[in-house]
């Protein structure tokens, strides 16, 4: 029986990368292959989460930067891979990535694969931070046999910072439950209800949704700001921002934002409505989605707005043109320009962007690429490849 590890920073089900790191674990198991998973300290992970799966937790693995745990953390790592013995560890995250590789490597470990969900080292942080974080992620692709991508513009990044080779870099698309690719339009009745449950009783304003953790990264702030400027321009906007904080670093981030939206005087039109289950109806019941994200590998909020046939207003964040159309099914404007993305917004406020029958059908097709059985399938033909390719050297 093939043993494949997983290595991830943190894990908590309701972030993205955990969701679709399961879904993959699930069908491995059902493979019948053999599954570990390593996880930092900050998890919401039970024994039911993921039956048959040996759970091994490093509370010396955070997210981010405390030097002492992470000086330690691969030592830690290390003794349970020497332990479990897999034929192939899976790294996941960037610190996760990073300390699980220099672990695997120093276990012997046979095959050592990496999915980048994010950039390491993207062009918003600081200089010195991004060089660091280039070097370490290029010394860690040297004992790196394969990377998968969330996108192909992530790929690109990696590629012309000399991470990895086209020879050994794969795009497997981020997946969304094939059910909710498939999910069928609101109702109108339950649409209004939904519009006034989640904005506060005012359903007849234009209603504005972003969704995401609340962390810096996701720069917010700009939302409640650009929601200020509309107002100004006497457009009735409201902005429920869904989502909140998982780690205890992040936890002060929502409260500068209310104090934000206090110091703008629009607290009264923002709403802050914690983790949703439902965010394509809430998508569905609004007018547009925002993406305000300093960076992204590739933003899942965005096509969870396609399937919500919503128009999106995002920033120009890595992988958000693999997902929108411009003037189509999205409006795409430079990273941080609060003043186009107000104009964005009022092109969407004044009905500029609706669908032809040739848009309903690239969107249709895009969102194939977007399906959780589609990056399953993908990823469980790239073990295949590798335990083929492993035996072969036996």
């Amino acid at each position: 029986m093939k043993h494949i590890c997983h290595i991830s920073t943190t894990f908590n089900l309701r972030s993205g990368s955990a969701r679709r790191t399961s879904a993959i674990i699930r069908e491995s198991v059902g493979l019948g292959y053999r599954v570990s998973l390593v996880i930092g300290r900050d998890h919401d992970l039970t024994e039911s989460d993921l039956p048959g799966v040996e759970i091994y937790p490093v509370p010396r693995m955070v997210k981010y930067v405390k030097p002492g745990y992470d000086c330690r953390a691969p030592w830690d790592i290390k003794k349970i891979l020497a332990k479990i013995k897999p034929d192939l560890v899976h790294t996941h995250l960037a610190k996760g990535g990073i300390l699980g590789r220099l672990a695997a490597k120093r276990a012997g470990i046979p095959y050592i694969l990496h999915t980048v969900h994010g950039p390491t080292f993207p062009s918003r942080i600081g200089l010195h931070k991004r060089i660091i974080y280039r070097t370490m992620e290029r010394f860690c692709g040297r004992m790196t046999d394969q990377f998968v991508f969330v996108g192909k513009e992530l790929q690109q990044t990696y590629l012309q910072a000399r991470v990895c080779s086209r020879a050994n870099s794969h795009v497997i698309q981020t997946g969304r439950p094939d059910n909710v690719v498939d999910r069928q339009p609101l109702s109108d009745s339950k649409r209004k209800r939904l519009r006034n449950e989640v904005f506060g009783g005012f359903g007849e304003d234009f209603l504005i949704v972003t969704v995401g953790r609340l962390v810096p990264a996701k720069q917010l702030e700009h939302a409640v700001s650009i929601t200020a400027k509309l107002r100004q321009k006497g457009v009735p906007a409201r902005l429920a921002i869904v989502g909140k904080s998982l780690l205890v670093e992040e936890q002060g981030y929502e409260y500068r934002l209310l104090q934000l939206a206090r110091d703008l005087q629009v607290d009264e039109f923002v709403v802050f409505t914690g983790f949703r289950t439902d965010v394509p109806d809430i998508m569905d019941a609004a007018d547009v989605v925002l993406l305000t994200s300093r960076y992204e590998g590739l933003p899942n909020v965005a096509v969870e707005a396609l399937i919500a046939k919503k128009p999106m207003v995002a920033y120009n964040v890595s992988g958000i043109s693999e997902v929108l159309k411009h003037k189509k099914t999205g409006y795409i404007v430079q990273q941080g320009d609060m003043d186009h993305a107000v104009a964005g917004l009022l092109f969407c406020h004044s009905g500029g962007m609706k669908l032809s029958e040739q848009d309903e059908r690239q969107r249709n097709a895009t969102l194939d690429y977007f399906r959780e059985s589609t990056m399953v399938r993908k990823k469980m033909n790239l073990y295949k490849q590798i335990f083929s390719s492993l035996n072969c050297g036996e």
